[in-house]
């Protein structure tokens, strides 16, 4: 006899992975040429985790698409404020990427991750779209971080640069350089 544990994670995480797969899948919005548009939502974390004198929580931006609204009235109820890197490595998860389960030294304070396999794992080799992960978790004064993920259309990926992932907010380079 076999006993097997499922932790709350594993659903969490599948629920994630149900909702990018919605947001991936979704029709493109058109511009006035009929031309498909793509689309993208950010998640940013403001103020310091449990910083009760200044306030801390989460923020996101729908980009104004249907599919970024339904996303963005889900994910930061369902986002860890304390731990910001668990939702870079559960999206990449989400789509085959092998990242250990603690991978507690995620690292990763500024980069992009462009996305081209489906929830399984698989390489998509005819679809129209694919996905870009932007992640900007460089150390803030105002202790201000985000991740975006965006649904670019294959017809843009060398025409028109997408626009980079901005926090118009300066380094603090003292505590920046802290990390390793």
């Amino acid at each position: 006899m076999s006993l097997v544990l499922l932790s709350a994670p594993v659903h969490a995480e599948n629920e994630l992975c149900a909702r990018l797969h919605a947001f991936r899948t979704a029709p493109f919005e058109k511009d006035a040429e009929s031309k498909p548009l793509r689309r993208a939502i950010e998640l940013h974390w403001i103020g310091a985790w449990l910083d009760l004198d200044n306030g801390f929580g989460k923020q996101c931006r729908d980009g104004g698409t249907a599919a970024g609204k339904v996303l963005c009235a889900w994910l930061p109820e369902n986002t860890s404020t304390e731990f910001q890197a668990n939702l870079p490595m559960d999206i990449l998860r989400c789509y085959g990427w092998k990242i250990p389960g603690y991978a507690n030294d995620f690292h990763v304070r500024e980069g992009s991750f462009q996305i081209r396999t489906d929830e399984k794992g698989r390489k998509l080799e005819d679809d129209d779209r694919y996905m870009l992960l932007e992640i900007d978790m460089r150390a803030r004064k105002k202790a201000h971080a985000a991740v975006r993920l965006s649904v670019i259309p294959w017809g843009e990926k060398h025409l028109y640069p997408p626009p980079r992932l901005k926090i118009d907010e300066p380094i603090d380079a003292e505590t920046e350089d802290s990390f390793p």
